[in-house]
């Protein structure tokens, strides 16, 4: 079982990846919005941007 820090961590981690590709798929006037809100016992993060987003061929059923 892991321990917090190693949770925490792995957070972290999947937040910074998902902050990366967004940035790497926006034009220079690109925006990133990120919200974070507690629903009853759930923490919820929402990450939206306006790149080009994923093709058909790089779909996430292939990758």
């Amino acid at each position: 079982m892991r321990n917090h820090t190693d949770l925490i961590n792995t957070i972290e981690e999947v937040i910074m990846n998902l902050m990366k590709n967004a940035a790497e798929s926006m034009c220079n006037n690109g925006e990133i919005k990120i919200k974070i809100f507690q629903r009853k016992r759930n923490i919820i993060l929402l990450i939206q941007d306006n790149g080009s987003g994923i093709t058909k061929e790089k779909s996430i059923s292939n990758i």
